[in-house]
Parts: structure tokens; C-alpha cells; sequence
């Protein structure tokens, strides 16, 4: 079992670059399966065949009480809201919710599979690199993507939004990888190192995503603090900066960093989840059956309401997860971070920022984007999060 399990692990790391290009719209159903999710329910599986067959215990993880918590209120949200929902708007919900506990599942999976042999921070940057290929073969040989707008993505021109079909995923995914790559240096010192991470910060930049940007900043801010390495920070941050004022801009409102359009349609979105929340303050809409809530408020159309793909999540994951298991649930997502949040701080003490650093870049990312529940967002922080727990 143990050779089954290496072979989905490393099955998961092949198809992980490879984003939405893999999505299967299933026929029928207003849902989606990422092969991404399927392997990792295999995973599950097979970790949970070898310790019933072997009667052991599996590896406790941390935090595995706060994760249970937080899950069972998402289940109990969705199944008060059962009843009142039809089934086109019940079975999405669903499969959200079971994404969810796949994930969790992974972590505990993940956990009792981990060992030293499985350089958990050299296979980020492999993978973050592959992304970066991808996104700038997108970039050069086919830069304008505005006919996925017909396909429920929005439109992009002259941006690198890679095999995730968004900048802004594209961009915080390559500034993880980038956080990898950066401690993996301070570890070695291997100046190999050096050209990936130069490659890896052109990626980054060719996104024109100013929150990829914002994180970028901060993260390196936290490894001057951390590292006291300034000098070496500074000069990145200055590349960095040279590399947008150098990168090509032949038009259009995606490459302009004064754009007020996106602000403009994040403010309204803010908005929106901020009235779904006053009407579900207390059990929310169901996790997560925000998209169905959407369309009956009128955000989304009565015809069209299952098109697009950012319809079924808010710009702001905090509030999504407000608006869709209540002021409990919110408290308890809140209570996890928490908890995880000062571990990793503990750890930034000891010279290891590698967690904290991630952790922030994703709360900073989910003021923008819904990136904390984004599939390949949980399989790359179960990665970090058990490496760090393993090191400890």
C-alpha cells in the first residue's frame, strides 16, 4: 500500500500544474470535478485501508480538533438549508462541502505518509516552475483570452493567467513557490537557485495581478524581519519593480495598475455577501450553497446563474464562510487560523518562516480572490503545514 501511496502522491504533483485545463463538468449537474480532488479521495482511501488493515493509528496531526469543529458546522449549516433546496442547488452545495472534508482528510492522510525523504519544499518549487512554463507559454502564444469570457472565465489581454485561466491565482501560487524557493536558499545557499527564482518573479510580474504583487511585497518584507537579510530583499523588491516598469503593456485594462474597474467590482461584490450575511447572520446559507443564494437575491441570473465560475464563492473567503455557516461557523474558521497562525509564528522565532509567510500571503489573497478554499490552494498548504509540524 505504501508503493500505491507514493504513486497517487506523485500522480497528485503531475496534474497539480496542470490547473482547470483537466476541470470535467459533469453532465447533468450544476458541479465540477477537478482530477486534482479525485486523486487525493484515492489517497484518502488507500491511507485509510492501510491502517484498518494494519490496526494502527493514524499520526496525530495537530489541529485536528479545531478542523472537526469548523467541519461539523459546515454540515450542520447545509443540513438545515436541505430541505428548502432544490436539488440542482443542493447537489453543488454538496460537493463543495465533500471538496472541503477531502481536504481535511488529506491533511491527516498526508500526515501519517509524510517522511524526511520527501523534500516537501524542492517539490513547491518544481511545481510553482512548471506553472510559471505554462503561464508564460500562454502569455507569448496566446495572449489574448477574452473568448473564455463565453465560457464563464473573465476576459484577460496580455496577461499571463496560465493553466488556473486566472492572474490572480496564477500569481499567488507562483509567490508560494517563490516563499519556498527563498527558504530553500537561506537552507543551502545554492546559487542555482537564483535563475529559477528570477524566472519565477517575470512570471509573477507578467500576471499584471496587483494583489500577486501586494503579496509578493509582504513576503519579502516578513523574510528581511525574519532572516535579516535587508540588503538581499531590497535589491529583489527593486528587480521586481524594474521588471513591471519594463514589461509590455500594449493596451487594455488589464495591464493598467491604476484600474479602478476590478475595485469597483470587488466593492460591489463586498457588498453583496454583506447583505446575504445580515439576512443569514447566525446559521449562514449553507455551506456552501452561496451560489444558489446569489441567484435568489438577484445576484446572479435566473438563466445563466450556473455559468460563471466565480459565482459560486465570494471575493473575501472570511465572509463567504460567514455567509454560508453563520457567525458559528465564522468563529470557528477563525479559531483554526488562529491556532495555526501562532504556531507558525512560533516557528518564523525559530528561523523557519516558511508557514507563516504562506499563511499570510493567503489571508492576504483572500481579501481578493477566494483562494482559501480554492482546491489547489488546501493541497499546497497541507503540504507546508505537515512538513513544519514534521520538523517540529
Amino acid at each position: 500500500m505504501n508503493k500505491i501511496l507514493r504513486l497517487l502522491f506523485f500522480l497528485a504533483l503531475g496534474i497539480f500544474p496542470l490547473g482547470q485545463l483537466l476541470r470535467l463538468n459533469l453532465p447533468g449537474l450544476v458541479a465540477v470535478l477537478q482530477p486534482l480532488d479525485g486523486v487525493v479521495f484515492l489517497f484518502n482511501l488507500v491511507s485509510l485501508g492501510k491502517r484498518v488493515v494494519s490496526q494502527t493509528r493514524i499520526k496525530k496531526p495537530g489541529f485536528g480538533r479545531e478542523i472537526f469543529i469548523f467541519f461539523l458546522i459546515a454540515v450542520f449549516s447545509l443540513a438545515l438549508k436541505a430541505l428548502s433546496l432544490a436539488t440542482e442547488d443542493f447537489i453543488p452545495a454538496l460537493f463543495y462541502l465533500l471538496r472541503l472534508g477531502n481536504y481535511f482528510l488529506f491533511y491527516f492522510a498526508f500526515t501519517d505518509f509524510f517522511s524526511k525523504e520527501i523534500k516537501v519544499k524542492k517539490i513547491l518549487i518544481i511545481e510553482g516552475l512548471v506553472v510559471a512554463v505554462l503561464a508564460l507559454v500562454q502569455y507569448l502564444f496566446l495572449p489574448d483570452t477574452r473568448f473564455l469570457f463565453f465560457s464563464g472565465w473573465d476576459e484577460h489581454y496580455f496577461r499571463a493567467i496560465g493553466s488556473f485561466l486566472d492572474p490572480a491565482f496564477t500569481g499567488i501560487i507562483l509567490c508560494l513557490s517563490l516563499w519556498a524557493l527563498i527558504t530553500v536558499f537561506f537552507e543551502t545557499g545554492s546559487r542555482l537557485l537564483v535563475p529559477a527564482g528570477l524566472f519565477l518573479i517575470l512570471a509573477i510580474g507578467l500576471t499584471f495581478s496587483r494583489i500577486s504583487y501586494l503579496i509578493l511585497f509582504i513576503g519579502l518584507a516578513f523574510f528581511c524581519l525574519v532572516k535579516k537579510a535587508g540588503k538581499m530583499i531590497v535589491l529583489i523588491a527593486l528587480l521586481l519593480l524594474f521588471v513591471i516598469y519594463l514589461l509590455p503593456k500594449p493596451g487594455g485594462e488589464g495591464v493598467n495598475l491604476w484600474r479602478v474597474s476590478s475595485l469597483v467590482a470587488r466593492s460591489s461584490n463586498y457588498q453583496q455577501v454583506v447583505k446575504i450575511i445580515e439576512k443569514n447572520f447566525w446559521l449562514g446559507v449553507g455551506f456552501n450553497a452561496y451560489r444558489a443564494a446569489q441567484r435568489d437575491w438577484g445576484f446572479l441570473g435566473k438563466d445563466d446563474w450556473f455559468e460563471s465560475h466565480s459565482g459560486g464563492g465570494a471575493d473575501n473567503s472570511f465572509l463567504l464562510v460567514w455567509a454560508t455557516t453563520g457567525i458559528f461557523g465564522f468563529g470557528a474558521y477563525l479559531f483554526l487560523g488562529f491556532k495555526i497562525f501562532t504556531w507558525a509564528w512560533i516557528r518564523a522565532g525559530q528561523k523557519k518562516p516558511l508557514l507563516l509567510v504562506t499563511m499570510v500571503s493567503l489571508v492576504i489573497g483572500s481579501l481578493a480572490v477566494n483562494c482559501l478554499f480554492y482546491p489547489w490552494i488546501l493541497f499546497w498548504l497541507v503540504l507546508v503545514l505537515v512538513e513544519a509540524r514534521a520538523e517540529s
